[in-house]
């Protein structure tokens, strides 16, 4: 049997199966997973055969999913034979590709887009640490924005109070060095104090309060 992706060789009853695209750095598509399918159900077959070996020509392995077809990627069917066969009753009746408007629909907690050369995808699931990153880059930008309205020079040093809940205080202090490397404070303290310059705002549905006071160094 032939294949048009894969090499398939038998030696000493071991059976190599080679991805076979290596000017694409054996990007998958859809002709080889029927070549893979067919080879693996030729060795099954095959009582001579003791182990398979599954290996990549060139300098990779495998590059993931060849994407040079777009939207069309995984539309096998439109990509192999230029149109799609659609049964009405007892008639056959053809789309062809430039019929037909094909979107992707991404699974929940997915997103993605691309064009006619490549498509990418995006979880857009936060975990733990994410949601806390960002409610610290929050509060850095509010940070930044007192400072200013503070009329602070942008190379003072500062301490800083705040009166937040235990969820606030523990994105802070996971992320200690950040923000204070951003805001350049020497040091914070989870009491309020009024300092040089206070401020309220909110930060994921709470109201916080946060005091500002320039070191003198």
């Amino acid at each position: 049997m032939k294949f048009e992706t894969i090499l398939y060789e038998i030696e000493n009853k071991i059976l190599t199966i080679t991805l076979n695209r290596p000017e694409k750095l054996n990007a998958f598509t859809g002709q080889m997973m029927d070549d893979l399918i067919k080879a693996f159900d030729q060795a099954g077959k095959d009582d001579g055969i003791r182990v398979i070996v599954l290996t990549g020509a060139g300098r990779g392995f495998c590059a993931g999913a060849d994407l040079s077809a777009g939207q069309d990627t995984f539309n096998r069917e439109i990509r192999n034979n230029k149109k799609y066969k659609l049964m009405i009753g007892d008639k056959s009746v053809y789309l062809l590709r430039e019929d037909l408007l094909i979107d992707s629909i991404p699974n929940d907690g997915l997103s993605s887009n691309g064009d006619d050369n490549i498509t990418v995808g995006f979880t857009l699931k936060l975990d733990k640490n994410l949601i806390m990153e960002g409610h610290v880059r929050d509060i850095i930008r509010q940070v930044q924005t007192m400072r200013k309205n503070a009329n602070f020079a942008v190379e003072d040093r500062i301490k800083i109070y705040m009166n937040i809940n235990n969820t606030i205080k523990d994105a802070i202090c996971s992320f200690e060095t950040l923000f204070k490397n951003e805001v350049l404070a020497t040091e914070i303290y989870y009491e309020f104090n009024k300092g040089d310059f206070s401020d309220k705002f909110v930060i994921d549905g709470e109201e916080v309060k946060f005091g500002l006071e320039r070191v003198n160094i």
